[in-house]
This record gives structure tokens, C-alpha cells and sequence, in this order.
């Protein structure tokens, strides 16, 4: 599993679109001038970003990413733009633009640093090590997803404990250390199990019967 966008993902992308693209022909900029409609305005943006990623329409998304960082930054949500700019490295990740994606996920890290937004830290951190385990500089992946382990232990969240225990053991199997990983995996399988959460249980499982084999994962 990949670290998620720092939002909630659209489990029913068309008909988000529809609704959310009815708001944005009521409200838009010239018309919410309050602060309160900017804010729902940069969220719509958020929805609609993420709805068009979840259907592969990346470029479209982009757009929105885009839109919705220039409103946050206009009204000083600083937890929208971090939100904005970690989502921007998810797309371009997702285009194979690597080393764009970290310079967003790198911003995002600052800023969720500078509010003390542990949760957006530890997103922003999680996807740093994919793209670094994506460039093949693994201990460098290693040490980011160690820190995205550390954190998600810290404020209780178990699905990002999860998934960084499943990108810890997936570097350690491409280094060929076996034991490391098939440890790291049965505890990603254990949570999975314990938050009912199927990717997280299935890929677990998956990847611990080819390793217990002694295939390469």
C-alpha cells in the first residue's frame, strides 16, 4: 500500500464530481468573499482533486491541487496549503515526476512542522520514502519510513503504523534482508487484521507467503 492523499479519498468519485462541481458554480471566489466560503471553496477543490486522481485523470487533478494552494495561501490556511502541496507530490508522483514530487512533499514537511500538524508530518514523511524507494535510494527510504513509524506510534494511528511497517518491510525484501522483513510484515498484518482494513491485510499476507517462499517481492 502507498501513503494516501492528505485528505479523504472519494469512494464514489462520479457522483462527488457531480456535487462538487454544483457547489463551485454557486460559490465562486467573486462571490464568496468571506472567509468562511473561501475555506469550503479550497475544501471543494480538495474533493474534486482527489476524485479526478482516484479515476487516473491526474492532469485534471493537478488542476484543482493547483487552484486550491493558491486559495489557501491567499487566506492563510496553512494546514490547506500543506494539505495542497503533499497531494501535488502524489500527483506528480503518480506522472513518474519523481524528483518534482519531492520537492512538494518537502515543502508540505515544512509547513506541517511549522503548525505542528503531526499527522500531516507523518503523511509528508511516508511519501518522502516512497520516492526515494521509487529512485532506488533505499536506506534513505528506510530512514524517512522509520520516522513516519515513530510518529504514527505516537498520536495512535494505527493505519499509518500499518502502512509504514508494510513500506519498512517491502525496502528491507529489496535488500534482501528476508528475516527484517517478514517481521516487519506480520505486525503490518496484525494491525491489518486488527482495523479491518483489506488492502493493508491482503498485502501483507501476499507479500509474507512469497518471502516464506523465497521469491523476491
Amino acid at each position: 500500500p502507498t501513503v494516501e492523499a492528505a485528505g479523504a479519498a472519494c469512494a464514489c468519485p462520479s457522483p462527488c464530481l457531480e456535487s462538487s462541481r454544483s457547489c463551485l458554480q454557486v460559490y465562486r471566489p467573486s462571490t464568496a468573499n468571506s472567509r468562511c466560503l473561501n475555506h469550503f471553496h479550497h475544501g471543494l477543490l480538495g474533493d474534486l482533486g482527489l476524485a479526478h486522481a482516484s479515476l487516473g485523470e491526474v492532469e485534471k487533478a493537478l488542476e484543482y491541487y493547483e487552484q486550491g494552494l493558491v486559495i489557501a495561501r491567499e487566506i492563510g490556511d496553512r494546514q490547506g496549503e500543506g494539505t495542497a502541496l503533499v497531494n501535488l507530490g502524489l500527483a506528480y508522483a503518480s506522472l513518474g515526476e519523481v524528483e518534482k514530487a519531492l520537492e512538494y512533499y518537502e515543502q508540505g514537511l515544512v509547513i506541517a512542522r511549522e503548525i505542528g500538524d503531526r499527522l500531516g508530518e507523518g503523511n509528508a514523511l511516508g511519501n518522502l520514502g516512497l520516492a526515494y524507494a521509487d529512485l532506488g535510494e533505499i536506506e534513505r527510504a528506510i530512514g524517512y519510513s522509520e520516522r513516519w513509524l515513530k510518529i504514527s506510534r505516537e498520536i495512535g494511528n494505527r493505519q499509518g503504523e500499518g502502512t509504514a511497517l508494510v513500506n519498512l518491510g517491502m525496502a528491507y525484501a529489496s535488500l534482501g534482508e528476508a528475516e527484517k522483513a517478514i517481521a516487519l510484515l506480520e505486525q503490518a498484518l496484525a494491525i491489518g487484521l486488527s482495523i479491518k482494513s483489506p488492502e493493508m491485510t491482503r498485502f501483507s499476507s501476499e507479500a509474507l507467503e512469497q518471502l516464506r517462499r523465497g521469491g523476491i517481492v
